[in-house]
């Protein structure tokens, strides 16, 4: 039962990062400038499995009795970090001291809601 619990938690955080590399790569297509570009852009396939396989965490996920509040909290705390460390690794975004006070609460959140 403890490693289970540990497999679902991979997936619900899974989820959180596949959709946010996801959006990474969408980023990095739009650079090109051009709205249709982007859709024809061959990441747009590995954009789309990532987008799946969201889909295939979370049903799994659900289908353990995980509940909608817990899933998305994780899931979204688990995206903002990865899409903040992209911004700032591939595309040299910055964050202020607010923002970076925010992931911290982001991240106490976490241990709340599993409390």
């Amino acid at each position: 039962m403890f490693n289970l619990f540990f497999v679902q938690l991979s997936a619900v955080i899974l989820a959180g990062v596949a959709v946010a590399i996801a959006d990474v790569l969408i980023k990095r297509t739009a650079i090109l400038g051009n709205f249709w570009l982007v859709f024809k852009s061959p990441l747009m396939l590995v954009i789309l499995i990532l987008y799946f396989l969201q889909i295939v965490f979370l049903a799994y996920v659900f289908t353990h009795n995980w509940k909608l509040g817990t899933v998305g909290n994780l899931q979204v705390v688990f995206y903002s970090l990865t899409v903040v460390l992209a911004g700032f690794l591939i595309f040299r975004e910055s964050l202020s001291l607010v923002q970076t006070v925010g992931i911290g609460l982001a991240l106490i959140s976490v241990v709340l809601m599993n409390l």
